[in-house]
């Protein structure tokens, strides 16, 4: 069923589209999803199968070729200023490294050629498009492989502080600071240190005038409606847990990119997954 279509029969029915969005503070919570956003996921779903398609009978070298050659187009695009475009062909290289009984040689060279190569690029994209949170979810793929990648520490510390989450960027920064190795990366540890205390002023300033104001105002957003967003439920969490262990190489990398989304009937019960109706089913695991 083409996702639009799926959307609007799930309306038509009481339902509503809901994707797990992380917040700030490291919770979930549940936030209405729009049909583009649907169909934008049900879209990178196909790209992954057509990908897979067109790579399972390549040998290692040609898939290997293959991603290289993505890559290297997205960085152009990158160097164009079109992040969109470059994120979505960064995206496409990296379907492509479901390397089939590949070698501890060779999967090596994968992860540290091109995973990790691909992730941090990534990062940058997701950092001028502003999308934070994913910064954060590429950069930790990237440290699971090389724990002291600096590029991708100081993505993250960025991120981070961005978010407003600033134990972590400072706890991020000071390990980028002690793995710097040129003037130039001394440069790029300075220029985030001198944003993390202007935050940190402007942190300092805001909370001295919220504290300074009269006990009279305690009760200034007593009316205010409460936000339609709700916390994600534990079991519904943990559903997600164990999806996670379940999926193959591509789609791990797929799913921290793409917001999971589910039907929800009104009354807010446990959630429908609707990975068949996607097409999720088919895709192929390691």
């Amino acid at each position: 069923m083409e996702a639009d279509k799926m959307y609007d029969i799930l309306a038509e029915s009481g339902c509503e589209i809901h994707s797990i969005k992380d917040t700030p503070g490291g919770d979930k919570r549940y936030e209405k999803a729009s049909k583009e956003q649907l169909v934008d996921t049900a879209n990178h779903v196909n790209e992954v199968a057509q990908v897979q398609e067109f790579l399972k009978d390549k040998t290692f070298e040609e898939r290997y070729e293959w991603v290289e050659q993505s890559k290297n187009e997205a960085n152009q695009y990158y160097a164009d200023k079109l992040y969109g475009k470059a994120l979505d062909k960064y995206l496409n290289a990296l379907y492509g490294l479901n390397f089939p009984d590949q070698t501890i040689e060779n999967e090596r060279k994968v992860n540290f050629e091109l995973k990790v190569p691909l992730l941090n690029n990534m990062s940058i994209c997701l950092l001028k498009v502003k999308q934070y949170q994913k910064v954060i979810s590429m950069t930790d793929q990237v440290l699971l492989i090389d724990p002291d990648n600096f590029k991708a520490l100081i993505r993250r510390a960025s991120a981070h502080l961005e978010l407003g989450n600033f134990s972590e960027a400072k706890e991020t920064l000071t390990k980028a600071k002690r793995l710097a190795k040129s003037k130039e990366d001394g440069k790029t540890i300075a220029e985030i240190k001198q944003n993390y205390e202007k935050c940190m002023k402007k942190q300092e300033e805001f909370a001295q005038k919220v504290f300074s104001k009269s006990e009279n105002t305690k009760d200034l957003y007593k009316d205010k409606p409460i936000p339609s967003a709700s916390r994600v439920d534990p079991l519904v969490d943990q559903d997600e847990v164990e999806y996670l262990k379940t999926i193959g190489n591509i789609h791990w990398f797929l799913y921290p990119y793409i917001k999971t989304f589910r039907a929800l009937i009104n009354c807010r019960r446990r959630p429908i997954p609707f990975r068949e109706e996607l097409g999720l089913d088919k895709l192929k695991e390691d």
